[in-house]
């Protein structure tokens, strides 16, 4: 999972869309973005800046867990099978000399 980051300038633009699309949310949107990023609008800390921190964070990440486990997204991906692929026959109208 991967928080929203609101880094530099993207804040602003967040902000204004929150504002045209749910201007009766922008503050409890706002609130639950600084509660996963200790205060704050974004959080440049490596290691937190992508999942954030604090108990929203954890709650989402566990929703996450829920969903992953009841829709099998959890298993690892098969290895892929090279021997299938076959490159396609080129014909630019140029005769072989052999």
């Amino acid at each position: 999972m991967i928080l929203v980051r609101l880094p530099g300038e993207v804040r602003d633009i967040f902000r204004e869309w929150l504002l045209r699309h749910f201007p009766d949310r922008v503050g409890h949107v706002m609130s639950l973005v600084r509660d996963t990023r200790g205060g704050r609008d974004n959080d440049p800390n490596f290691g937190t800046r992508m999942t954030g921190e604090g108990a929203y964070a954890v709650l989402l990440r566990q929703r996450l867990d829920i969903a992953r486990a009841r829709y099998g997204l959890g298993k690892p991906i098969p290895p892929l099978r090279t021997d299938l692929f076959v490159p396609p026959a080129i014909d630019d109208g140029q005769m072989s000399l052999f």
